[in-house]
């Protein structure tokens, strides 16, 4: 499968450059809650603008990357992509910010078995249970509250995690995020 090569060069590159990064999105969600099949990898990375450049130069041949344009999006908290290129599997770079939640995001980080199919045996740094809820959450505020397939999401992990989840932790991120509308539509189905 060209998804597992391009996912474990990435995270063996990241991983050789010394980088703090986690996986987050869609694949995050569905170890979390109920698998889905998703058209990306969502990472969030530190990176400085060299990083930027070892990393371009540590993927070249093998990914697609705009070097000038991720350093732009590194410069102004935006992502950027890298496309594998036997796959064309895309994987979103999110940079870790100062930002509190980032922080707490990145301090919070387990390493469990990817939820993908056939990449089972492959460990990865993944966002919490509750840092994934509250990013979706996030997102889905952004989107304008539409969304139906983040509210699944959602609320897949909220059935699948329950009482595990720390409702402390969840209720005063929501706060300061924003987002404590959803949170509490969310856990009061």
């Amino acid at each position: 499968m060209s998804l597992d090569l391009g996912l474990r060069r990435l995270a063996g590159v990241l991983t050789d450059l010394g980088a703090s990064w986690f996986v987050g999105g869609s694949v995050a969600s569905s170890l979390h809650g109920a698998f889905r099949a998703t058209a990306d990898v969502d990472f969030v990375v530190r990176l400085a603008d060299e990083d930027v450049i070892r990393l371009a130069a540590a993927c070249a041949g093998e990914f697609y990357i705009d070097t000038e344009s991720a350093r732009n999006s590194v410069l102004l908290g935006r992502p950027f992509n890298l496309i594998h290129q036997q796959s064309l599997f895309k994987f979103d770079i999110f940079p870790l910010t100062a930002h509190p939640f980032h922080q707490s995001q990145l301090a919070r980080i387990e390493w469990l078995p990817c939820p993908l199919p056939g990449l089972e045996d492959l460990r990865l740094p993944f966002c919490s249970a509750e840092d994934t809820i509250l990013a979706k959450l996030a997102w889905y505020r952004t989107g304008g509250g539409v969304s139906g397939r983040q509210w699944s999401d959602l609320e897949a992990m909220r059935d699948v995690q329950a009482d595990r989840l720390d409702s402390d932790y969840l209720h005063r991120w929501a706060s300061q995020l924003g987002v404590s509308a959803e949170l509490h539509r969310l856990l009061t189905p």
